[in-house]
């Protein structure tokens, strides 16, 4: 996977140790707007960047990739996520 994807997941790193310096060097009203934006810029880098991992996970679920067509050959049959519970003796 490409470096890009982590670069977003970064960047509050850098935000925060770029926080104090403009919190230093401009008035309150404006540096609290500045950070403000630049926050949720980086928040939504970072959500975006999650995201993107997460959806190279989705191919590899082998219930997507059965409802989907995509079982790359695999029988569907062990295609299938076991019982979260254990079949009871007494269940009929």
């Amino acid at each position: 996977m490409r470096i890009d994807v982590y670069i977003p997941l970064f960047l509050p790193l850098l935000l925060t140790a770029a926080a104090a310096q403009v919190g230093r060097r401009i008035s309150p009203a404006p540096a609290a707007r500045v950070l403000t934006v630049a926050a949720v810029l980086t928040a939504a880098a970072s959500t975006w960047a999650l995201l993107l991992l997460a959806a190279t996970l989705v191919n590899e679920a082998p219930l997507v990739a059965t409802e989907t067509g995509e079982t790359g050959g695999a029988c569907p049959s062990r295609c299938r996520w076991p019982s979260p519970s254990p079949r009871s003796p007494f269940s009929g």
